[in-house]
């Protein structure tokens, strides 16, 4: 959606490939929790096509997204997430996107902050995560709301402590491209 923004065609499969993948299955305990997979900092886990629910599908985070959007033809500003060390707040969202920026960001798909959980990844990181991640793209901002492009939910305006709210889930990670 962000390519899209910026009038640059890449269908899926290209940005997949990209980012890289893993698609390696996802290893639970004995109570079905889930104990090792893929590391999303470094390629999109699991199936695209997958379900999430039942860890066949799960995403990527910022670092790949990034890398595929370089790839495509675009520029990236800023990139980060206060998972890994370097948030992107708020404001330095609304200022890119007055500056005519989009900008995908990571929310849980309720909109709301939730706890994350994590697990080991096969290359020993350790990934916080939820079962409702969820990236978005934002192009446009108000004093109360931000205009969100949902590849669920569809386009729509949200009051700004609502976006915050759920952005604080993945300790405010985005990528915001020229």
């Amino acid at each position: 959606m962000a390519l899209a923004y910026r009038g640059i065609a890449t269908g899926e499969l290209a940005l997949i490939s990209y980012m890289g993948d893993d698609l390696r299955p996802a290893r639970l305990d004995s109570r079905g929790r889930l104990v090792t997979w893929g590391d999303p900092i470094a390629a999109y886990v699991g199936n695209p096509d997958g379900r999430i629910t039942s860890y066949t599908g799960y995403g990527v985070y910022y670092e790949p997204v990034a890398r595929a959007a370089r790839k495509a033809g675009a520029t990236v500003i800023a990139s980060g997430s206060g998972l890994y060390g370097t948030a992107i707040a708020p404001a330095e969202v609304y200022r890119a996107i007055l500056q005519g920026h989009p900008v995908v960001a990571w929310i849980s798909n309720t909109y709301h902050a939730v706890p994350l959980a994590k697990y080991v990844a096969y290359d020993g990181a350790t990934v916080r995560y939820t079962l409702t991640e969820h990236a978005v793209t934002l192009i446009g901002v108000r004093p109360d709301a931000v205009l969100i492009n949902d590849p669920w939910f569809g386009q729509g305006w949200h009051p700004k402590a609502q976006f915050e709210s759920a952005y604080r889930t993945f300790a405010e990670m985005a990528v915001v491209l020229g």
